[in-house]
């Protein structure tokens, strides 16, 4: 319950409005974009809509259900990952109390991403990938032989769907590994090894299920690769464990490190848990991923030893201090009933802040001012976290493309480093502005950029509010 309660937020994700913006495009049209819509900088650019499925799912929701909707679905499929989580960490023996606080600590950990945001699907599914390799490694189950029918809906879903292929290999290597460690199993271990192998071949055909064909597998890697985003979008920087968000996940890492210390762990625990420190530490987007990988580890690390401190407790404080069965049962009920209460109201009063979080983080003011006002129109330029709410709400309107929106891939490292020279005020600013020939500027209030632009020659404010800034250029 505690983990619904976490994942059901309300809406402040820049991105959403953009996508919700292609997903009314879409089922309009029938047909995906074949190159960005709403700008003018790079409206050339082709757009491979690698999540293109989720988009139209936003669109059928949204004018539905509208916002709280939206809120509702995504916290259920957040909430889809922790039952995989728990099944997982029993696959070790993992005992009750240890599996909750691993619970409770994935839970922490991915507060930094969490929200109705389309890698919450990719978190979800992830675990359930996890949970198949892992059973398939240690129980020999067979659920591994639906992972490519998986990856059909998750490659049009999100690309996060690329992240199977490197779970598998180490699944792969660590079987090789463990048949050279323990020669008696060796032959199983590589019989394992070859299934796997087939099914990532599989899991590669079947990605290919997709309206974009070989282009949606490649995309992601240009995101990946891109610098420009480290640089300048937050959750592709390295995580900042100054940051008290931050915490959960340092104390994840030393916990690790301390179930190693304390147990052998499985090579394919120590491959998983490795490599997506090493994803997190490059970009704090991963995190959700070390999440799922540590659960395992940690279960199997300290399990032993929570049995044999409860054992130990039990049997100082005798077994004749025990509650009844009726009275247990009573008090069990109580608390699930009195958890589930507190986490639905809090569901509740969450939700019911999503007007207030509306008007505080997207610049509906200024949208209204604009369309109010038709002599205002021209080259925008326009803060990177308006862009999402500023493509969906002036769509309809060609004289009013933004200058940069939330699609990193589609806007490229070269605007990308425009804009944050722009923002940033270094040497070059205006001379882009020039260059894009900017009439009017949307700016978060706050910003820098909109304090300096108050005092520039030939632009002056024409709206103002706690939340946006509207500067128009005099001609």
């Amino acid at each position: 319950m505690l983990a619904l309660r976490v994942a059901i937020e309300p809406v402040v994700d820049p991105d959403f409005w953009w996508h919700l913006a292609y997903g009314n495009w879409i089922l309009a049209h029938f047909r995906l974009p074949p190159h960005d819509l709403f700008t003018y900088t790079v409206a050339n650019h082709k757009y491979v809509d690698h999540e293109w499925l989720i988009q139209v799912i936003y669109s059928v929701v949204y004018n539905h259900l509208g916002l709280a909707g939206i809120s509702i679905l995504m916290g259920l499929v957040t909430f889809l990952a922790f039952p995989y989580i728990y099944k997982t960490c029993k696959l070790y023996n993992a005992n009750p109390l240890v599996t909750g606080c691993i619970m409770l600590l994935v839970v922490l950990d991915v507060l930094p991403v969490i929200g109705p945001r389309p890698q919450m699907i990719s978190f979800a599914l992830g675990s359930v990938l996890i949970y198949w390799i892992s059973a398939f490694i240690v129980r020999d189950n067979h659920y591994v032989y639906a992972i490519p029918f998986l990856i059909i809906p998750w490659a049009n879903l999100h690309p996060g769907f690329e992240i199977t292929y490197a779970f598998l290999i180490a699944g792969i290597a660590a079987l090789i590994i463990d048949g050279f460690l323990y020669p008696s199993a060796q032959h199983a271990n590589f019989q394992k090894a070859k299934i796997l192998g087939i099914i990532l071949i599989a899991s590669i055909i079947f990605a290919l299920i997709n309206p974009y064909g070989p282009s949606l597998l490649l995309n992601p890697f240009y995101t990946l690769m891109g610098k420009a985003q480290q640089n300048f979008i937050q959750e592709w920087a390295s995580p900042n464990f100054h940051l008290l968000i931050m915490r959960p996940l340092e104390a994840t890492i030393l916990l690790g490190i301390g179930a190693f210390v304390l147990r052998r762990q499985s090579a394919y625990n120590v491959l998983m848990f490795v490599g997506t420190l090493v994803l997190t530490l490059e970009s704090v987007r991963q995190q959700e991923f070390f999440a799922l990988a540590s659960a395992p580890v940690l279960a199997f690390g300290y399990s032993s030893y929570a049995d044999r401190l409860i054992a130990n407790l039990n049997a100082r404080l005798g077994r004749n201090r025990n509650l009844s069965v009726p009275v247990r049962t009573v008090f069990s009920l109580l608390s699930v009933l009195t958890v589930s209460v507190a986490c639905l109201y809090g569901i509740y009063a969450n939700l019911a802040r999503q007007s207030y979080l509306t008007q505080k983080v997207y610049p509906l003011g200024a949208v209204q001012f604009i369309e109010s006002h038709p002599n205002i129109k021209g080259h925008m330029f326009n803060s990177y976290g308006f862009g999402g709410y500023l493509s969906y709400s002036l769509s309809r309107y060609p004289d009013h493309k933004v200058f940069i929106y939330g699609e990193a891939t589609v806007m490229g490292g070269k605007l990308l480093r425009q804009y944050a020279a722009v923002v940033y005020l270094q040497p070059q600013w205006q001379q882009i502005l020039k260059k894009y020939n900017v009439n009017y500027m949307i700016l978060q209030s706050y910003s820098a950029l909109a304090n300096v632009m108050q005092i520039m020659p030939h632009w002056h404010v024409v709206y103002r509010d706690s939340t946006a800034t509207i500067l128009v250029r005099s001609t």
